[in-house]
């Protein structure tokens, strides 16, 4: 402006400006209000605004001195003299400097070191597997063949499309390429355990350090969770179940993606395309399925508290992933859940009807169990596929079955002063007990014909809940065994008996787990884990045989004189018992003579998991596999302690 020109009036007089209303007018002065009121009406100059420096003028500076300091870059001698850089600020960086460090930050390091040492001191994977030198490319795509082709129908959470090499999961999915890697490298055990390592180290850097979700992640945590009783202890199962569910929670997999809180209306990424879709893509769907078995399966099996509840949503995943029906696993996924639901009732069942399953059972428990079992019969009837055409839901469901039929070895013995028979005989079963004792001896029968059957070495691609599933299996089928071996039972129980011949099928299951066994160990100088499984294995048959023989257990009660009597000595003499416990007793000649404190030993040595025990014990190594499974299991009675 120039300054000869008189400086603008304000708009509002100063009366009006004083008593701070409205100042209105029409030229020219004064203004509504003190025409009204009859005052002078005066107004100021209006002052003069500084508008700063125009724009045109800043620009043309900041383009003077960006062409300044290029000028002293490329007068550099170079690249590594700090001299070219000396007079540039962090905000004045020059593009030829941001080039630099773009192409530095995007540099592969070298493959020599495994891990290297983020800016926070703690160590991060910088390298895969490959890059490393511990497995080829020849080799991954062989085991990424094995997980595809064995591998998936036990864990059919986690599908990897036909199509898809090892190349292209190390690209796209490089976490989940790692955990499918390390599960399925149980031939090389020592590689296995470095692999499984790695994968730890993996989460503890991306997940628990850089904060990081997605769904690589959640993937491979799920994979890795499956096969997890191959790797190095302590295995920390429940620690990495909870993060694969707190990595699916964050990504919102839990719920549809158009779901809406009624807490409020507010959506803050209406422009994300994810949000906008009705439903998940059929992967996220079974990775929400995949949790919640893990999750339910371990709860069940081991008393564990169940973190990822059933929901609506996750039968809506299952319909919509067996209709989509993109791989043949995907059918089951519904049968897979319905059974999870029936053994967490069992577990209900457990709890809500504590003292009856003890004691006499009254008739609420009795119609609890009769409608769980008819659910049990309804799901066998109307499965659409032959049950053994899936190893996975044939051996869940006489799982479930064993576990409510166990239920019949719940209640306590009854004491008696004119019997001498061992406490572990002298429960007298009602007759709905007696039914559940035989349905449990038959279940159990189905299942081990099936597992036996199997080629040895098949088991190597068990799931963690398969062989915790066998082990459960092993236990309740031995105690099952023994209580029909009560006098008052014994006769009623024979047919069941014949088909469960426990002193073979737990030899047998000694003889699979010894070929499975390998003498390698890993870094830590840790064994196989089938090596785990065999010395469970070897103990509970000690255990079994050590107290009666086989032979003993089918030699008919009643059928010495009529005395009632079983007499030892008398099969000894004819070579047909080889039990240690059998040749311990002959010297009596006969097995009712037990005294008290060897029947306390019996008790205190049978194993019968109580629902209500927690095994948070200060020995518990919280691996949660098959091993521990049978070693936790083993330590309580048989009945419950008064």
């Amino acid at each position: 402006m120039d300054p000869s020109e008189p400086a603008p009036l304000s708009k509002t007089c100063q009366n009006c400006a004083d008593t701070k209303v409205r100042c209105s007018r029409n030229n020219p002065p004064p203004c509504d209000r003190c025409h009204r009121l009859g005052k002078e009406c005066v107004y100021r100059k209006a002052r003069r605004r500084f508008n700063g420096i125009k724009k045109d003028v800043r620009i043309e500076a900041l383009e003077a001195k960006i062409n300044e300091l290029l000028s002293k870059d490329n007068n550099t001698p170079s690249p590594n003299s700090q001299s070219g850089t000396s007079g540039i600020s962090p905000t004045q960086e020059p593009e030829s400097a941001k080039g630099r460090l773009s192409a530095a930050s995007h540099e592969r390091p070298s493959p020599a070191p495994f891990y290297t040492s983020s800016p926070h001191g703690f160590p991060d994977i910088v390298n895969d597997i490959v890059d490393s030198g511990l497995i080829s490319l020849q080799t991954a795509n062989s085991l990424l063949e094995k997980f595809k082709t064995t591998m998936t129908p036990h864990f059919p959470f986690v599908v990897v499309a036909p199509e898809v090499t090892a190349e292209r999961l190390r690209l796209e999915k490089p976490f989940l390429f790692m955990a499918i890697m390390a599960a399925a490298s149980y031939e090389m055990m020592p590689l296995q355990r470095r692999l499984g390592r790695m994968v730890a180290q993996t989460v503890s850097s991306r997940v628990i350090l850089a904060g990081e979700v997605s769904f690589d992640l959640l993937q491979g945590l799920l994979v890795h969770l499956a096969w997890c009783q191959y790797h190095s202890r302590p295995r920390r199962y429940t620690q990495f179940l909870q993060v694969a569910i707190g990595i699916l929670v964050e990504l919102r997999l839990d719920c549809p993606p158009q779901k809406q809180s009624w807490k409020s209306g507010l959506t803050f990424d209406g422009g994300n395309p994810l949000l906008r879709q009705g439903s998940w893509e059929t992967d996220e769907q079974r990775a929400v399925v995949g949790c919640f078995y893990l999750s339910s399966t371990i709860s069940a099996l081991l008393q564990k508290q169940s973190t990822f509840l059933h929901t609506l949503y996750i039968d809506e995943c299952c319909k919509s992933v067996c209709e989509m029906a993109e791989y043949g696993t995907d059918k089951y996924l519904p049968y897979i859940v319905q059974l999870q639901l029936i053994i967490e009732k069992i577990d209900r069942l457990s709890a809500q009807h504590y003292f009856e399953l003890h004691n006499s059972m009254g008739s609420g428990a009795e119609l609890y169990v009769t409608t769980i079992k008819s659910e049990l019969d309804n799901f066998h009837m109307t499965l659409p596929f032959p049950l053994k055409e899936n190893s996975l839901l044939f051996m869940q469901l006489h799982s479930v079955e064993l576990c409510l039929y166990q239920i019949s070895l719940f209640e306590r013995p009854r004491e008696t002063h004119s019997s001498t028979e061992p406490s572990i005989f002298l429960s007298s079963f009602s007759k709905f007990r007696l039914e559940l004792l035989r349905a449990g001896l038959m279940s159990a029968s189905s299942f081990f014909n099936y597992y036996l059957s199997l080629p040895i070495g098949v088991e190597m691609s068990f799931n963690n809940s398969e062989m915790i599933q066998i082990g459960f299996a092993l236990i309740v089928a031995a105690k099952q065994t023994l209580a029909a071996m009560g006098e008052s039972l014994y006769q009623e129980t024979v047919p069941q008996r014949r088909l469960l011949d426990m002193s073979t099928i737990l030899a047998r299951v000694v003889e699979r787990t010894r070929a499975l066994s390998t003498p390698l160990v890993d870094d830590d100088g840790d064994v196989h884990t089938f090596v785990h499984f065999e010395k469970r294995a070897l103990r509970l048959q000690s255990w079994y045989e050590g107290h009666f023989a086989r032979d003993v257990f089918f030699a008919p009660l009643n059928d010495v004189g009529g005395s009632g009597s079983l007499t030892v000595s008398a099969l000894l003499e004819h070579g047909t018992t080889t039990s240690p416990y059998a040749q311990h007793l002959a010297a009596d000649s006969n097995i009712h003579n037990l005294t008290s404190n060897m029947i306390t030993d019996i008790n205190s040595e049978m194993a019968l998991a109580d629902p209500m025990v927690d095994y948070q014990y200060i020995q518990y190594f919280s691996d949660l596999t098959v091993s521990q499974f049978m070693s936790d299991w083993m330590t309580q009675p048989m009945y419950p302690l008064s």
